[in-house]
């Protein structure tokens, strides 16, 4: 266990005092404090949870609404900390710097932290056409594009990151399938989500949500009469099935045993397990 002393405990006390028992990263290293003492609280069970990126609550329960403003607050001051810093290490550097690259995406994270997409965007560009063949940059694009409600934009950077590195291209096609399905076009998600399950077939996040937007789709269901009839597309059992085997105590695999339930509430019964058929009640 590492030692938890030699570290200014008055002023760790002021700041969690300060920010409601909220701290940042940097600063419990300012006082002191060792990366593994960090670490060794960030333990599963220990006393401390991180809520945002390097910023931690410091006491067991659920962050507050004061606590989850603090750490929102500390992580924008972070990244307006980092984006000067940045800044001027790009300044610093030389003219045709082989790295710069490395600036402009370290601008794109700390932008993004901050919520500023459209600097995100432009500075994720720049390291695009300063390195055009790093996926990474490409999918981070993306994933900010998204965010600011640029669907066709995102998807052609998530395309090009995909094709840039074809053994991972399954984050890319999983995070656009994410997109639509956050900006409620869950049809479209489907052929991202099964290109990504095809990819990564041992990540549940992808198979839940693949099942969730088939069982979305409008056209599996038809008006007959005065009753509405659900045709649900191939695979959709399946899908939720996978999920609730590859995370079956975890929240997904709740989840999909949730979606798993009002699918069949809707047919009456279907296929619920891989090679194994229910009986309809």
């Amino acid at each position: 266990m590492p030692t938890l002393s030699g570290y200014d405990r008055e002023q760790f006390g002021r700041i969690l005092r300060s920010q409601y028992e909220v701290v940042s990263r940097s600063q419990a290293l300012e006082c002191g404090m060792t990366r593994g003492t960090i670490e060794y609280r960030l333990r599963p069970g220990g006393p401390w949870r991180q809520i945002l990126p390097a910023v931690y609550l410091t006491v067991t329960g659920t962050a507050t609404a004061d606590q989850r403003d603090a750490a929102k607050a500390k992580v924008t001051d972070l990244s307006s900390q980092a984006v000067a810093q940045f800044q001027e290490a790009q300044k610093a550097a030389p003219e045709k710097d082989p790295n710069v690259h490395l600036f402009w995406a370290r601008m794109g994270e700390a932008y993004d932290l901050a919520g500023r997409n459209d600097e995100a965007i432009n500075a994720y560009q720049q390291a695009v056409a300063a390195k055009p063949d790093n996926a990474g940059y490409y999918n981070n694009l993306g994933n900010v594009l998204a965010r600011a409600g640029k669907i066709e934009e995102a998807k052609a950077a998530y395309t090009k990151s995909a094709e840039l590195d074809p053994p991972n291209a399954a984050l890319a096609w999983r995070n656009f399938g994410i997109s639509l399905y956050q900006a409620g076009r869950m049809t479209e998600a489907i052929e991202p989500l099964q290109k990504a399950t095809q990819i990564d077939p041992k990540n549940a996040q992808g198979w839940y949500l693949l099942g969730t937007c088939m069982v979305a789709d409008p056209s599996i269901y038809k008006q007959v009469g005065d009753k509405i009839e659900v045709s649900p597309k191939p695979g959709t059992a399946e899908a939720f099935q996978k999920a609730i085997d590859l995370d079956p105590n975890g929240p997904i695999g709740a989840q999909a045993k949730q979606g798993l339930e009002q699918l069949n509430q809707l047919t009456g019964g279907i296929e619920t397990k891989v090679g194994g058929k229910k009986k309809k009640s």
